[in-house]
């Protein structure tokens, strides 16, 4: 050039002249076997982030601990087992979104950690914390909480120094860099901090004392009552109000049949009408079915009960366990009301003497058939399933016939020819109803 300087050389990401050969570069061509494990590498990260990046996203009304710390847990258990490609992929694609949940389960694993005086979910908080501080929009937000499982671990007895060490040791340099700083000045972080000990209805937990103030100085500037509880917003309100509305719509086909039940078909209208019901509660969000659970009344229970006994010989007639599962759940619903609780147990012999008949495993069919009942319906098909044997072994019910096929009835009511054998497909009737009976 005219001055005598030299002409810069451009190059690009690889360190190599843009106008350079490929033949130039060093770099080994990978196999496709490398770009395969390379993909499938890129797809599993992508996986992870999606499950961490959905969840809810404040941390008020949560239990501790819940699903989505149950979630983080494993996701931040898988960081570790993986191999250090995937790692490297993983924070590399990390985000504002994804720090701020690693964020939220850094505080909560604190607290976690103290109620089950296990200094793993320390590591896994220190842990979530270094991922946080490298993609956070802030990293001030995080080192305001890295002091607690700083402070969690001196509680436990353990070194937190080589504890948040050995919990970033597999992690990139960046978040080995940020908790290196937090460490030379972790002294003077802890004496500032402002979170402190506290516990609300489960146990332990580290709470922010500001938060707090900020809530009661806001009530008090819009003038509400220090003392009153907050009240649902109107549009709250409407959601439950139609869901109230939907509920009692449904519960009115459970309305009791006006004739006897040996004088009905089997299945008639009351059947189908019922089988709906408990299709649309399978098919309805948790606050619905609680709802409804709620709200049943005894002849409401009572038609479900009828239902169950009755399901479960139209699930022989049909041969479809479908009708057996809706039994089993029409009487676990059932058995939500008191009063209702002690003849829905003793009906539940009916679906499980069917499933017998059936040859499929009692077991397994009576607890995916309650899957998204109550904790209480939950808790009554649990406690006959400890003594379903003695109670089936107890049972008055027995396999009989009608004009339209197979029903059950009770001992002394029913016809125990050897047509309903027949009818069966039985060769021997004795061994079969000895163990059909118990």
């Amino acid at each position: 050039m005219a001055n005598g300087g030299s002409r810069k050389t451009i190059k690009d990401s690889s360190g190599l002249p843009r106008n350079a050969s490929p033949r130039d570069d060093p770099r080994p061509i990978p196999s496709y076997a490398e770009l395969l494990d390379r993909d499938e590498t890129i797809a599993r990260v992508k996986r992870s982030l999606r499950l961490l990046a959905g969840g809810p996203r404040g941390q008020e009304s949560r239990s501790l601990p819940d699903k989505w710390d149950e979630r983080d847990r494993a996701l931040l258990e898988q960081y570790l087992a993986e191999s250090d490609e995937w790692r490297r992929e993983f924070e590399g694609r990390l985000t504002s979104v994804h720090a701020d949940k690693l964020h939220g389960f850094g505080v909560r694993a604190a607290s976690l950690a103290v109620r089950k005086l296990d200094p793993h979910f320390l590591e896994l908080s220190a842990l979530a914390l270094a991922l946080a501080s490298t993609r956070a929009v802030d990293w001030r937000d995080v080192w305001v909480v890295m002091p607690l499982p700083y402070r969690t671990a001196r509680f436990l007895g353990a070194d937190p120094q080589q504890l948040f060490r050995k919990a970033v040791a597999p992690a990139s340099d960046m978040a080995r860099h940020w908790v290196e700083r937090f460490l030379g000045r972790a002294e003077g972080e802890v004496l500032s901090n402002p979170w402190v000990a506290s516990h609300d209805n489960d146990g332990f937990i580290w709470a922010y004392p500001r938060a707090q103030e900020t809530l009661q100085s806001l009530r008090e500037w819009l003038g509400i009552d220090p003392g009153s509880k907050p009240t649902r917003p109107p549009r709250a309100n409407l959601r439950r109000e139609r869901r109230l509305s939907s509920v009692r719509e449904c519960l009115e086909e459970l309305r009791p049949a006006s004739i006897q039940i040996r004088d009905r078909k089997l299945p008639d209208d009351r059947d189908l009408w019922v089988q709906k019901v408990l299709e649309r509660y399978i098919a309805s969000p948790y606050k619905w079915r609680r709802l409804f659970d709620g709200a049943l009344a005894r002849d409401q229970a009572w038609e479900l009960e009828t239902f169950g006994v009755r399901a479960a010989a139209w699930a022989v007639r049909a041969s479809d366990t479908h009708y057996l599962e809706l039994s089993v759940l029409g009487l676990a619903v059932a058995s939500c009301r008191a009063d209702a609780k002690k003849d829905a147990i003793a009906l539940m012999v009916v679906p499980y003497q069917t499933a017998n008949l059936l040859e499929v495993r009692p077991a397994p069919l009576f607890k995916h058939s309650v899957r998204l009942a109550s904790d209480p319906a939950k808790a009554v098909v649990a406690d006959f399933l400890e003594r379903a044997e003695e109670l089936a072994g107890a049972s008055p019910w027995v396999p009989s016939t009608d004009q339209g096929g197979f029903v059950w009835d009770r001992a002394g009511e029913a016809d125990l020819s050897p047509a309903i054998s027949i009818w069966l497909g039985l060769r021997d009737p004795g061994i079969k109803a000895s163990r059909t009976l118990g």
